[in-house]
C-alpha cells in the first residue's frame, strides 16, 4: 500500500497533492521498465499506479482534473494490453497528469472551495527559475582526481540526506563535487537519456580534462538489511581488487554491504564514464536507517577508501 505522503495536521486541511506527482514520477519509470523488459520493475510500478489511482479518485478535484484529460480505468482494466500499445498509453496519462500538475499550481495554495492546504507546487519545488531548469546542477571543483556524484538529491522523490553525506565526503577528501538541482519527476541523471544533459556532460568534461581517477555515485536505498549495496557492473566499472579495498574499509568501520546482486549492478552513470585501466566509478546504495543513523561512519569510511585509493594509484 503507497503510505500517505502528508500527514494531517489539527486545523487544517490537508489535500493530498504529492499523489499526482508520484503518479507522474511511476508512470515515467514504468516506460522505460517496458522498453527494457525489466519484468520485476514493471510489475512493480503498476501496482504503484493503482494504488495511487485509487487514492487519487477519493479527491473529487484531483480526480476530475485527472479524468479530464485521461481515462484512467485504463491501467486499471483487467484487459491484456500488448507492449507498444501500453506505451502509447501511458505517454498520453504522462502528458495528462502534466496538464494537471501545471493546472494544479495556479491556484497558488488554495483549493476551488477557497480552503488552506499544507502544501502547494510552488512550495515543493515544482516551479524552478529559468536558469535552474536549464542548468540542473551544482559543480564544486576539487583538487583530488576523483568526483563526487549525487543525482538524486533534489525534491521531490529525491534521496533524503545524500546530499549532506556527498559535500562532507567531498570537502574531507577535497574531491569535486557534483549533485542535481533538478527533481528525478524532470530528468533521472542516472539513465541513458540523461547523457547528453549538462550534468552529464561536465562529467566527461572532467574525466577528460582533469585526469579524474575515480567516480563515486551516491544514492540512496530503500531497503535497510544492509548498510551499503555496492554497484561496479560485475567489475565493468571498477575491478575486483578496488571493491575489496572499499569493502575491507567499510568493515574497519562496522558497516555491512553486499555486492554482485543481479538485482542492482548500478546504473548508467558508472557504466558510461568508466573505462577500467583509464578511470573507475562505483555506485553507493547507502539505506535510510544508514543515512540517518551512521552519517558520520559512512562519510569517514569512504573518505578513507578515497584518500588510500589516491595514494595506491599514484604509486602504479
Amino acid at each position: 500500500m503507497v503510505a500517505p505522503l502528508i500527514k494531517e495536521k489539527s486545523g487544517i486541511e490537508i489535500k493530498p497533492a504529492l499523489y499526482n506527482l508520484r503518479l507522474y514520477s511511476e508512470v515515467m519509470m514504468l516506460i522505460e521498465d517496458l522498453r527494457t523488459g525489466w519484468k520485476e520493475g514493471i510489475l512493480r510500478h503498476l501496482s504503484t499506479i493503482k494504488e495511487i489511482i485509487k487514492i487519487i479518485s477519493k479527491s473529487e478535484y484531483e480526480n476530475a482534473l485527472l479524468e479530464k484529460y485521461f481515462p484512467v480505468g485504463i491501467l486499471t482494466s483487467e484487459e491484456n494490453l500488448d507492449i507498444n500499445r501500453l506505451i502509447l498509453y501511458l505517454r498520453e496519462l504522462s502528458s495528462s497528469i502534466e496538464k494537471g500538475l501545471i493546472e494544479l499550481g495556479e491556484y497558488g495554495g488554495r483549493t476551488p472551495t477557497n480552503k488552506k492546504v499544507l502544501y502547494t507546487y510552488y512550495e515543493i519545488g515544482f516551479i524552478y527559475p529559468l536558469e535552474e531548469l536549464t542548468k540542473g546542477y551544482v559543480y564544486v571543483p576539487g583538487e583530488n582526481r576523483c568526483i563526487i556524484s549525487v543525482p538524486h538529491c533534489h525534491p521531490p522523490f529525491h534521496d533524503i540526506g545524500t546530499l549532506i553525506i556527498g559535500k562532507e565526503i567531498a570537502k574531507s577528501t577535497n574531491s569535486h563535487l557534483i549533485y542535481s538541482k533538478l527533481s528525478r519527476i524532470y530528468t533521472d541523471y542516472n539513465r541513458r537519456y540523461s547523457r547528453l544533459t549538462p550534468y552529464r556532460r561536465i562529467i566527461s568534461k572532467l574525466i577528460r580534462e582533469q585526469n579524474i581517477q575515480l567516480i563515486i555515485d551516491v544514492h540512496g536505498a530503500k531497503k535497510d538489511e544492509i548498510d551499503i549495496e555496492i554497484g561496479y557492473a560485475f567489475g565493468a566499472t571498477a575491478s575486483q581488487r578496488t571493491v575489496n579495498l572499499l569493502t575491507k574499509i567499510l568493515e574497519n568501520y562496522g558497516l555491512t554491504y553486499k555486492y554482485q546482486d543481479v538485482k542492482f549492478t548500478g546504473g548508467d552513470i558508472i557504466r558510461y564514464h568508466s573505462i577500467v585501466g583509464r578511470n573507475e566509478a562505483i555506485q553507493l546504495e547507502i539505506s535510510s536507517h544508514t543515512r540517518k543513523e551512521k552519517k558520520d561512519e559512512v562519510v569517514q569510511a569512504i573518505s578513507k577508501f578515497i584518500q588510500t585509493y589516491s595514494r595506491m594509484v599514484t604509486k602504479q
